[in-house]
């Protein structure tokens, strides 16, 4: 465990907490921020700069973003962002190092994948499409982002995992399922969250809705390397 290990954490009405672990000390909260409101839940919780810096990013689920700062417990920055008809944000990425304009990487339920400006003096909220994880057409939802590398994500959801780079706006990897049951039946596709190993951009670890655990290596073979029940 860290020394002075910051944990952020986010509930179902719109309440946020930044709390202190110490291994040798009892955990001690930082701050708490937020009205008691329903159907206003925290999702998709983000340090805006590395953990040692003082902002922190996080969505409701009516589509607001926030920026917070954690030294002030206040608001910095505050917009609301533009969502496709009955979509939900299901994952957000902030992209540079200036806290007073970044940009916003959401990717919402339906697979399409947006930027937006997170900027202190521009209100602006144009939004730019990157990419569609999957045919429109489709009903399959998106349920997960992670970052892997440079201007790499992987998407993950009820179809098959996918690594997009979004400055090129081009699909990098596309995993397969594995085989079909003994009845050759195709396995249905749930994964639900993911995240590459630590200090490898080739590896990473999906959970699915089935209590499935599987491990992919996007340079040896598209399939799972390690599938098991948990």
């Amino acid at each position: 465990l860290t020394k002075n290990m910051r944990i952020l954490t986010g509930d179902d009405n719109g309440l946020v907490k930044c709390s202190r672990i110490h291994p040798t000390e009892a955990p001690k909260q930082v701050f708490k921020y937020g009205l008691q409101k329903e159907n206003y839940e925290v999702h998709n919780l983000r340090w805006s700069l590395p953990p040692s810096s003082a902002f922190c990013t996080f969505t409701h689920s009516n589509g607001v973003v926030k920026t917070f700062d954690l030294q002030k417990e206040k608001v910095f920055i505050k917009r609301e962002l533009t969502l496709d008809d009955k979509c939900q944000i299901r994952s957000i990425a902030l992209i540079g190092d200036d806290i007073m304009s970044q940009t916003l990487l959401y990717a919402q339920s339906n697979g399409s994948i947006f930027t937006t400006k997170l900027d202190y003096e521009d209100e602006d909220q144009k939004r730019e499409e990157i990419v569609q994880v999957k045919k429109r057409s489709d009903d399959k939802k998106l349920t997960a982002m992670e970052h892997r590398n440079g201007s790499e994500y992987l998407f993950l959801g009820q179809f098959l995992p996918q690594i997009y780079d979004i400055e090129t706006k081009k699909l990098v990897w596309k995993g397969k399922n594995v085989s079909n049951d003994e009845d050759d039946l195709e396995i249905p596709l749930f994964d639900t969250s993911g995240q590459f190993l630590p200090n490898s951009t080739r590896e990473f670890v999906i959970s699915n809705g089935y209590g499935k655990l599987r491990l992919y290596d996007v340079l040896r073979k598209p399939k799972p390397m390690i599938d098991v029940q948990v």
